[in-house]
């Protein structure tokens, strides 16, 4: 079971070379930082909207053959709403991660 076409396609749209970033996944920064504490800024708002969308895109890759970035998935749907500005620097190491193991797959059998 592979997705190498629609991960290319997703990497594309962000603007990310394929086969460049970096080679292991980000270091999470969970329980590392402090939470947001004015949650009705339009700032808070729109990085929360962009980082839920992206985790949805990532859970989707992380359930269908990508299950190596299923705990950093994690973590950053965990910083979506606690502080969104570091979901978005998680997140984007793991875009970088994929692009450099788009061709990573599973083979059953």
């Amino acid at each position: 079971m592979y997705q190498i076409e629609y991960i290319k396609e997703r990497l594309q749209e962000r603007g990310r070379e394929v086969n460049q970033g970096r080679v292991g996944l980000p270091e999470s920064m969970e329980g590392k930082v402090e939470p947001v504490r004015d949650r009705t800024t339009p700032q808070y708002l729109e990085m929360k909207h962009f980082c839920q969308e992206e985790v949805g895109v990532l859970i989707w890759v992380a359930s269908r053959t990508r299950p190596d970035i299923t705990g950093s998935v994690s973590i950053a749907a965990t910083l979506t709403t606690f502080n969104p500005e570091e979901g978005i620097n998680l997140i984007k190491g793991i875009w970088k991660y994929l692009a450099s193991t788009v061709d990573y797959y599973i083979e059953y059998g």
